[in-house]
This record gives structure tokens, C-alpha cells and sequence, in this order.
């Protein structure tokens, strides 16, 4: 006997979060061996892919767990705000410990300490205001990785928080 199936649902695969903690430990361990470039990627893929997921994706809660404090505070606060924006991106309240984290000391152009004052400028007026609350200055586009951003979504463009 054979059945049709309707209203299946869309054919996309569930995407893979990587969680808070993995973030972190993979952050902090690629900044020990000096591989900012690497710490970059590790977190850049974790949030775009929460952006980027389909709205009927459930987040598991181990993925919003918060991750043990790292050595260096700016990322440590850099992570927490991250995860706290992919989630404002999805329509959804970040978590207290993603809000609580302090600011970091003095202002941080996140992927371009000792650019020009005029670039810091630019980087400034393009930064969610969650980001500048924690004097990081970064872009929305900072949070998308190259294979998201081809697809990019219309949760992704509706990110200023």
C-alpha cells in the first residue's frame, strides 16, 4: 500500500549550532596559540549559523548554556554579546549572562585594532547598539560567514539591535 505525502515542510537540513561552550573553548584555545584569525572564524561561524537558520529551527538550550570564563575578558565579553545579538537577530531574548557581561575597558574595533581614526569612525556609526553598549565596535556583516552570507536570509538583514 502507498501513501502520498503532503505538506511535508520545507527540504532544508537542520542546521548544526555549535554551542556557547565549544565557542568558547575553540576561541580560547586558538588565541593561546596566538591565531587570532582562527578565534575569529571559530566565532563568527557559531553566530552566523544561529542567524542564518531557518526560523522554525528550535534551539537546543545545551547550545545557549553559558560557557566557562576565558582568559582573555574582551572575547570573554565578545562571545557573551555575540550569541545575545544572533538571538535579538532571530526575534528571540538573549539570555542574562549574554546582557550581564561587562564592557570591555576601552573601546575595541573588533578585527582592526590600529586602524585609522577615520575607519574606527565608519565602523562605529555601522555598529548594533549592543555591540557600542560593550565598547566593541564591529559590523553586521562581521557576522556572516562566506557560505551564509551567499544565502543570506531575510532574519539576517533585520539584525540592528
Amino acid at each position: 500500500m502507498r501513501r502520498e505525502i503532503t505538506n511535508v515542510g520545507p527540504m532544508e537540513p537542520e542546521p548544526r549550532f555549535i554551542s556557547a561552550a565549544a565557542t568558547a573553548t575553540a576561541v580560547e584555545r586558538a588565541l593561546e596559540f596566538g591565531d587570532e584569525p582562527a578565534a575569529i572564524g571559530h566565532l563568527t561561524e557559531a553566530i552566523s549559523r544561529l542567524i542564518q537558520a531557518p526560523e522554525y529551527s528550535k534551539i537546543p538550550l545545551d547550545v545557549l548554556e553559558a560557557p566557562d570564563p576565558i582568559r582573555d575578558s574582551r572575547y570573554e565579553t565578545l562571545i557573551a554579546t555575540a550569541f545575545a545579538y544572533a538571538l535579538s537577530c532571530r526575534g528571540e531574548m538573549p539570555l542574562a549572562w549574554m546582557t550581564d557581561t561587562k564592557p570591555v575597558p576601552t573601546e575595541w574595533l573588533w578585527r582592526g585594532d590600529g586602524a585609522s581614526e577615520e575607519y574606527r569612525d565608519f565602523v562605529r556609526d555601522h555598529t548594533p547598539q549592543n555591540f557600542r553598549d560593550k565598547n566593541i565596535l564591529t559590523r553586521e556583516r562581521d557576522w556572516a560567514t562566506r557560505r551564509v552570507a551567499s544565502s543570506a536570509s531575510s532574519t539576517a538583514s533585520s539584525c540592528q539591535t
